[in-house]
């Protein structure tokens, strides 16, 4: 048995669920990752990078994120998302309490 199809058996074996969990975790793992991380860069070359990187990186993550992610948990890596489709109804409560 090679190393991909030992892992697609792992992933083969996750509820859809688990598969929103991880997806909703990876991305906003990168989304915090990529927003600290453009902080702590700019404050490390002493300002050189400025606002408009700072405020670019969390923007890359998101994008990553729903490209990656968008099919199998429609990304929500805000809170504010959830609850935004929980009032539209786009999400039930059992979904919110996996995205929150």
């Amino acid at each position: 048995m090679s190393k991909e199809s030992a892992s697609e058996s792992v992933v083969d074996k996750l509820t859809v669920d688990q598969k929103r969990f991880l997806a909703e975790l990876i991305g906003t793992l990168v989304v915090v990752v990529l927003a600290t991380g453009s902080v702590v860069a700019d404050a490390k070359l002493n300002g050189i990078l400025g606002l408009p990187f700072i405020a670019f990186a969390p923007f890359v993550g998101v994008a990553i994120g729903v490209y990656l992610f968008g099919k199998i948990s429609m990304a929500h890596f805000n809170p504010a998302d959830s609850v935004g489709f929980l009032i539209t109804k786009h999400i039930t409560k059992k979904l919110l309490s996996l995205y929150l």
